[in-house]
């Protein structure tokens, strides 16, 4: 930084004309462009705090209690709905079958998102425990990449607020192409039970019957599909309502 001087002139007393009185002002001699911080996005802004352990295993602890969080949630919303697919499998004298099957589908995901979840939260807690080695290791240890880019991946798949700053922390440590590689799976170092939960694909007929179906003798409901499926339809998913 450099000292501009200023002068300023008191023009209402003619006497003081010509007396000048300095005025020091700090002023810099760089100036960063406002258009090249407009470039750069929020995500990337957040890594210039660099990699901290300190909010690293606070995070990875915070995620463990709220997966616990939102697994019990789902398995209480899981309950309910299976009472509600007894409810439309007993109806009489037309079961309503098609809308069962939807709300099965639903189910399903949640038994699926809550299997995701229990991986995810022992991930958190292995990685936690190995926060010392991950500080002193410039690269990520390879007993820990799977586990590193599955917490990277899970961060855009599910509602878990801690995996995003988690996400940031092994950005800023382990750089962008990693960060990028575990998103695409370049190598398929993902968790394979973690993406088969999470997918996006619905489920195929046959699991969403066998489900039906166990609902059905478990509420002792005596149910019997209007349209039994063939072979070449069970694993494709659930036909749409006709």
């Amino acid at each position: 930084f450099g000292f501009c001087i200023a002068y300023r002139v008191s023009t209402t007393n003619p006497s003081k004309l010509g007396q000048a009185k300095p005025i020091y002002n700090l002023a810099p001699k760089f100036y960063l462009k406002r258009n090249i911080f407009n470039r750069i996005s929020t995500f990337d802004m957040n890594l210039f705090g660099g990699y901290k352990a300190s909010k690293l295993k606070p995070q990875l602890k915070m995620a463990v209690t709220r997966f616990q969080i939102a697994a019990n949630k789902k398995s209480a919303l899981s309950k309910q709905q299976i009472r509600e697919i007894a409810t439309l499998l007993a109806e009489k004298p037309n079961p309503k079958e098609e809308k069962a099957r939807i709300k099965a589908e639903s189910l399903i995901r949640d038994d699926n998102t809550v299997e995701a979840y229990e991986i995810l939260q022992l991930t958190c807690d292995l990685l936690a425990e190995r926060i010392n080695l991950i500080t002193h290791s410039r690269e990520c240890p390879p007993d820990l990449v799977s586990s590193v880019s599955t917490l990277i991946w899970a961060s855009t798949m599910v509602d878990i607020p801690e995996l995003i700053e988690v996400r940031k922390q092994f950005r800023c440590k382990y750089g962008k192409q990693f960060d990028e590689d575990a998103i695409m799976n370049v190598g398929g170092v993902i968790n394979e039970r973690v993406a088969a939960k999470l997918s996006v694909q619905p489920p195929s007929a046959y699991l969403v019957q066998t489900y039906l179906e166990k609902i059905a003798d478990e509420h002792q409901v005596k149910w019997t599909p209007k349209v039994p499926l063939t072979a070449e339809s069970m694993a494709d998913p659930t036909a749409a309502p006709i």
